[in-house]
């Protein structure tokens, strides 16, 4: 924790840590500046671990959320598994995703040319969502970014 060396000063330290995250909390004040070290590490992280998740959600027939997709009806095998281009698609936009430390950034589907239709559905294709964070996801990478804001706060704030 760097210069505290006296209650007072820990008071004051704390008092610091106090005033960012109340500005955090209510918008007023810049995101919270991580330290490069942990946001790209957890970017790093969240890019793999979100990839991961999308490659279970085609391999498992199942959203984010684990509910399980519509059999197929005309044909035998896994749906949306039929050439594997949508999946591996699917697998290498998310390893485009970053994480910056206050935000997600989702790189947007646009291949190939019927991914939406399976993703949200039409008149006579059912719904297979895969494209999400799951919340077992979700809740990982909250932690991680926890720890990393606790790790800079320890730091003293320094970059």
């Amino acid at each position: 924790m760097g210069g505290i060396k006296t209650l007072g000063s820990l008071c004051s330290w704390l008092g610091g840590v106090i005033d960012k995250l109340a500005a955090i909390a209510t918008g007023t004040g810049p995101g919270p500046l991580l330290s490069p070290r942990g946001t790209r590490a957890t970017s790093d992280w969240f890019r793999n671990a979100f990839a991961e998740d999308i490659r279970k959600n085609f391999e498992g027939s199942h959203d984010p959320q684990g509910v399980a997709w519509k059999p197929l009806v005309y044909r035998v095998g896994k749906p949306l598994i039929l050439s594997g281009l949508m999946m591996a698609t699917a697998i290498a936009k998310a390893k485009e995703a970053q994480w910056t430390g206050s935000a997600i950034l989702i790189p947007r589907m646009t291949a190939p040319p019927y991914w939406a239709s399976h993703q949200y559905g039409t008149g006579r294709i059912p719904k297979r969502e895969f494209w999400g964070i799951s919340p077992k996801l979700m809740a990982e990478l909250g932690r991680r970014a926890a720890d990393d804001y606790a790790e800079f706060l320890l730091e003293g704030g320094r970059n």
